[in-house]
């Protein structure tokens, strides 16, 4: 069972959308999403999304 499928949810209310949803955004802008998960213990998502070099001179004006 992939968690990121349509109408796929562990919840008794809930319609199994939100994780596809946030997938195919995070797609759209050239990001990644990977998750892990431990029965017991829980799920860690892991999202990465690109910078850009406009992106790093907002954060750091002296880089180059």
């Amino acid at each position: 069972m992939d968690p990121f499928d349509l109408f796929v949810t562990s919840k008794e209310h809930g319609w199994g959308l939100g994780l596809a949803t946030v997938r195919q955004i995070i797609i759209a802008h050239d990001g990644t999403i990977d998750y892990t998960s431990e029965l017991g213990r829980g799920t860690a998502f892991k999202i990465s999304l690109p910078l850009l070099r406009g992106d790093l001179e907002k954060l750091d004006p002296t880089f180059r």
